[in-house]
């Protein structure tokens, strides 16, 4: 249900879609899985993003305050950095045997970091990204997760 969903968001956007400078863009999140990414530039230099993704059998949502500056000395290229928390909740299947019948299930929250590189073509309506972004789980399952690196394609519009 969910791929469809942002299959058909993706699609409905194409029409609203701008070039370069964009002040929102809607895409999917590639990191071994897939998610939404929806990002809004407040202006030159600062954005929100917010990311849904599918995490064990359920669903994570995070929200990052993002500082934004030129790269590589390009028009389009843009790297940044930033922070913001994650809330999820999953339910996850671990097997049966003759002595248990085990089904997890969780909430967790937690604080995320992101260090990224993003372009945005000018010819044509299309921004992509490839982030790390390590977080730290405060509830259930505490700890520090830094595996978490990401391809994200985008339609921006205005």
């Amino acid at each position: 249900m969910m791929k469809n969903l942002t299959i058909a968001a993706l699609l409905m956007l194409i029409s609203f879609s701008g070039f370069s400078q964009y002040k929102t863009a809607v895409g999917i999140r590639f990191n071994g899985g897939y998610g939404l990414s929806i990002k809004h530039n407040k202006n030159s230099k600062i954005a929100l993003e917010g990311i849904i993704s599918g995490y064990r059998n359920g669903v994570n949502a995070a929200l990052l305050y993002e500082v934004h500056d030129r790269a590589l000395s390009t028009p389009g290229f843009r790297w940044y950095y930033g922070a913001g928390g994650h809330i999820g909740v999953w339910d996850e299947y671990h097997g049966r045997g003759w002595w248990y019948d085990e089904t997890r299930n969780g909430f967790t929250v937690g604080v995320d970091g992101i260090l990224g590189i993003e372009y945005t073509f000018t010819e044509i309506p299309f921004n992509m990204s490839l982030d790390w972004k390590p977080v730290f789980n405060i509830v259930r399952n505490p700890g520090v997760f830094v595996g978490d690196v990401g391809l994200t394609l985008r339609l921006p519009f205005k």
